[in-house]
C-alpha cells in the first residue's frame, strides 16, 4: 500500500516598498536569501566566528539549522549527507516596483517562522542587492489553505499551526508550468528540453519529499522503488518546454554563477500515486538551486476536452 507524503506547509507572502534609491531588477530570490542568511547569522550567532565549522553551538543555533542544516546527531535512518533546508524562498518585483516574498516553512520548520520573520524585514531595511536598495516590510499574509490561493492577514501572534497539507483529486491531466528555471540532472548531465521525461522530475520530488517528511513531517510509509517503476511509465502529452540562460551573482563565491534550466509548461496524464508528489511540489520546488528560488513551479487541471 502507498501512502503519500504528510506534511505541514506554512506559506507566508510579504509585500516591500522601496525606501532608498537603488534597483533590484529580474530574479531577485538569490539577493533576497543572501540578505536573510547574513541578517539571521547577525541576530543568532554566539560566536562571531567567520564559519559555523567546528561550532560548539552547531545544533542549537537558528541559523546553522536553518541554513546550514546539519545533519541531526545520531541520525543513521537515512543514506544522505543532506539534509533539505526547513524553508523556500521565493522573490519576484510586483507591476508597482514593490517587492514580493514568499517564505514556506516546512512541517516542525514552522519553529524558525519569528527569527526569519525577523531577519527578513532587518535584511530589507539593511539593502539588498549590488545597490544595496532599502526596502520597508509593508504587508504580510499567509495562504489559507494551502494551495487555495486565498491569502489572509498575518501577524504571528495569531499564527497557528498547519495540519498535514490535503491536496486535490488527481485530475485526468495536469498542467505544470515551470516559473524559475528547473535543473535535473542525470548520468549524462542536465537534462535539456528534448531529453526531459516525466521520470526526470518525479524521481526528484519523491526523494526531496522524502527527506522533507523524514526530518520536519512523518517519514512516509512507500514503496519507493515502486513509485520510481511507475514514474517511468508517466508520459508527457504536450510540451512547450525551452533552455532559459540565467546568471545570478554569488557574493559567498564572489563570481556570477550559470544557473540556467527548463521553463515553459506540459501537460501530462499523473498517475493517481504519484499526483501528491506533484501537488506538493509546487511549495517545495525541485531540482538543483531550490534554496535560490530554482525549480518553481504551479499545476493546475487540464480541462476536459482541451
Amino acid at each position: 500500500m502507498m501512502t503519500g507524503p504528510r506534511l505541514a506547509i506554512t506559506r507566508l507572502r510579504f509585500r516591500f516598498t522601496s525606501c532608498s534609491a537603488g534597483r533590484l531588477d529580474g530574479f531577485s530570490a538569490p539577493a533576497w536569501r543572501g540578505g536573510l542568511g547574513h541578517a539571521l547569522r547577525r541576530a543568532a550567532c554566539r560566536t562571531g566566528e567567520d564559519t559555523c565549522a567546528g561550532c560548539p553551538h552547531l545544533h542549537a543555533c537558528d541559523y546553522s539549522l536553518a541554513f546550514e542544516s546539519p545533519r541531526p546527531l545520531g541520525d543513521t535512518q537515512l543514506n544522505t549527507d543532506t539534509v533539505p533546508r526547513p524553508f523556500g524562498l521565493l522573490a519576484a518585483g510586483t507591476a508597482l516596483g514593490e517587492q514580493e516574498v514568499t517564505l514556506a516553512l516546512y512541517g516542525s520548520g514552522v519553529r524558525f517562522l519569528g527569527p526569519l520573520t525577523a531577519a527578513l524585514r532587518a535584511a530589507g531595511g539593511g539593502g539588498i542587492g549590488p545597490d544595496r536598495a532599502r526596502w520597508q516590510m509593508t504587508n504580510a499574509s499567509c495562504e489559507q489553505p494551502l494551495g487555495s490561493g486565498v491569502w489572509c492577514p498575518w501577524t504571528q501572534a495569531a499564527h497557528r499551526e498547519p495540519a498535514p497539507a490535503q491536496w486535490p483529486a488527481a485530475p485526468k491531466r495536469a498542467l505544470v508550468r515551470i516559473e524559475t528555471p528547473l535543473r535535473l540532472r542525470d548520468r549524462q548531465g542536465y537534462v535539456n528540453p528534448s531529453r526531459f521525461q516525466l521520470a526526470h522530475l518525479f524521481n526528484n520530488l519523491i526523494t526531496r519529499l522524502q527527506l522533507l517528511c523524514h526530518y520536519y513531517g512523518t517519514p512516509i510509509a512507500a514503496d519507493f522503488r515502486a513509485l520510481g517503476a511507475l514514474a517511468a511509465t508517466a508520459a508527457i502529452t504536450q510540451s512547450g518546454l525551452r533552455w532559459h540562460e540565467l546568471t545570478r551573482y554569488s557574493s559567498r563565491q564572489q563570481r556570477a554563477v550559470q544557473s540556467d534550466g527548463l521553463v515553459g509548461q506540459f501537460e501530462a496524464a499523473v498517475p493517481e500515486e504519484l499526483w501528491p508528489y506533484l501537488w506538493l511540489g509546487q511549495f517545495v520546488q525541485a531540482g538543483k538551486g531550490v534554496v535560490m528560488g530554482l525549480g518553481q513551479y504551479s499545476v493546475q487541471e487540464v480541462p476536459c476536452g482541451n
